[in-house]
C-alpha cells in the first residue's frame, strides 16, 4: 500500500469514532503502519519551524507531538495526559510510535522500557500469532536548539536504544501473567521449553552417556536424573548450609526434561490456604517441595531473597493464582551478567530456569498445582506476558553523534 493510500486509510478509521476517542491511541492496523522512509517524508515540514516561546516545558513537547501527528494524518487528541493517553504504551500505539522532544542528550521515559523484549500488554496483542513487542517500535526524536527552532529529527528502533543505555533497569519491578485461555490449554499438564542457554555455559550439562555397569544397579546409573539426584543426597549433608544454596555444579545441573520428570508427582498437589496475604508462605512450600523432589534433604532454608531461589540449579520458582506473577527487580530476558560471587560464568537472567506453577483453588479455598512451565529467562515471554509496575523512569544518554 503507498502513502497516499495509508493516509486515506487512516482517515477512514478515525472518522466514525466517538468524540474524545481518537485512533492514535488504538491498537496498530498493520496495513496503515508508516515505514521509516514514509515518517520521516510527512514529517519533514516540521524541520526549523520554531516553537511559541510562552510554552511551558511539558506544552512545547506537547506542541511538537501535536504537529506530527497531524502530519501523519490523525486527529489531533484532546490531550496526552488523559486516560486513553496514559494506558497507551508507546504513547501512539497505533503507529508503534513515541515521540520525544528534546534539547539536551538525556533522554526520559517513563514507565516503560522502549527497549525490552517483552510483549506489549493487551489482549489484542497477547493473542496475536506475532505480536509487537517494545523493542522493535520506533522512537522519533525531534531535536531544537536553545532558540526553539527544530533542527532534525530521527527515528530509531528499541534494539538500537538498547545500546545507549548505560544507566541499566535495576530499580524496576517487574511482573508477568498467563493469559486465561493458555492455562485452560495446558490444564494437569507440565510444559518445558526445548530452549536451554545453560549448553553453551556448561559442558556435560547436557545427558551424557554413562559408564555401563554390571548387577542389579545397571538402570539406577544409566538414568541421569537418578544418578544426579544420588550425588545430591550424598552431598547434602550440612542442614546449617543447605546445598541448594550452594554455588551451582554444572555436572549436576539437571535439564529441563529432568525437572519435568521430577516434578511429576506435584501436578494436583494441595497446598492448604493459609488466609489472606499468605500467598509467600505457599510459594515458600512450593520452593521446598521442587527442592525435596530434585533429591535434596535440607530445604527449609530456602526463601532468603537471593537470586535465582534455588542457587545450585540456578532455578528461580514462581507461581501464580492471582492475576500477575512478581517478578521482583529481575527482568528474564536481560541480558546483563548476574552480579554475584558465585558467577564465574557469565550466567545472565536469560540462563537461569524458571519453574512457574500455576495455581487454582478447590471448593475448601486450598490452593492445587493445576500446570507446571519449565523455562529459560530467555524464552520467558513466549509463556507469559512480561510487564513493568507503575511510575519509574528510564534516562539514556544520546550519543553525541546522534545530537544536531
Amino acid at each position: 500500500m503507498n502513502l497516499e493510500a495509508k493516509i486515506s486509510l487512516i482517515q477512514k478509521l478515525e472518522a466514525p469514532l466517538p468524540p474524545k476517542d481518537f485512533l492514535i491511541f488504538h491498537p496498530p492496523n498493520p496495513e496503515s503502519l508508516l515505514t521509516e522512509d514514509e515518517i520521516f517524508e510527512l514529517t519533514a515540514p516540521i524541520l526549523n519551524r520554531s516553537i511559541p516561546f510562552e510554552l511551558s516545558t511539558v506544552q512545547k513537547s506537547q506542541w511538537v507531538k501535536f504537529q506530527i501527528l497531524e502530519l501523519l494524518g490523525y486527529q489531533k487528541p484532546d490531550g496526552l495526559r488523559t486516560t486513553q493517553a496514559r494506558q497507551s504504551k508507546p504513547k501512539f500505539i497505533h503507529q508503534l510510535l513515541d515521540i520525544f522532544v528534546q534539547s539536551s542528550r538525556n533522554l526520559q521515559i517513563w514507565n516503560y522500557v522502549p527497549y525490552a523484549d517483552i510483549i506489549i500488554p493487551g489482549e489484542w496483542n497477547e493473542e496475536s500469532k506475532y505480536p509487537y513487542r517494545y523493542q522493535d517500535c520506533r522512537y522519533l526524536l525531534v531535536f531544537h536548539n536553545s532558540d526553539r527552532v527544530i533542527l532534525k529529527a530521527t527515528l530509531v528502533t528499541g534494539n538500537e536504544l538498547s545500546e545507549w543505555d548505560t544507566t541499566g533497569t535495576q530499580t524496576i519491578k517487574w511482573q508477568a501473567n498467563a493469559r486465561r485461555s493458555y492455562r485452560n490449554e495446558i490444564s494437569s499438564q507440565i510444559i518445558t521449553s526445548p530452549i536451554e542457554p545453560l549448553q553453551s555455559k556448561f559442558t556435560g550439562y547436557t545427558q551424557q552417556p554413562l559408564e555401563r555397569k554390571r548387577g542389579p544397579i545397571l538402570q539406577e546409573y544409566q538414568n541421569p536424573l537418578e544418578r544426579k539426584r544420588r550425588y545430591i543426597l550424598q552431598e547434602d549433608l550440612n542442614p546449617q548450609f543447605p546445598l541448594i544454596k550452594e554455588r551451582p555444579n554444572p555436572t549436576y545441573l539437571f535439564t529441563h526434561n529432568e525437572i519435568k520428570q521430577a516434578l511429576n508427582t506435584l501436578i494436583g498437589r494441595k497446598f492448604d490456604n493459609l488466609g489472606t496475604g499468605q500467598e509467600r508462605s505457599i510459594g515458600q512450600a512450593l520452593e521446598r517441595e521442587i527442592a525435596k523432589a530434585l533429591g535434596y534433604q535440607h530445604y527449609q532454608q530456602t526463601d532468603t531473597g537471593d537470586y535465582p531461589d534455588l542457587l545450585h540449579q540456578l532455578i528461580e520458582v514462581k507461581f501464580q493464582f492471582s492475576g500477575t506473577i512478581d517478578l521482583g527487580n529481575h527482568l528474564p530476558t536481560d541480558q546483563s551478567l548476574i552480579e554475584a560471587s558465585w558467577n564465574e560464568w557469565d550466567i545472565t537472567s536469560r540462563d537461569i530456569r524458571y519453574i512457574v506453577a500455576l495455581m487454582e483453588k478447590d471448593v475448601h479455598g486450598n490452593f492445587i498445582v493445576d500446570s507446571i512451565v519449565i523455562t529459560s529467562g530467555e524464552k520467558f515471554n513466549q509463556y507469559f506476558s512480561i510487564g513493568q509496575g507503575k511510575n519509574f523512569k528510564i534516562q539514556i544518554p544520546i550519543p553525541s553523534a546522534i545530537m544536531p
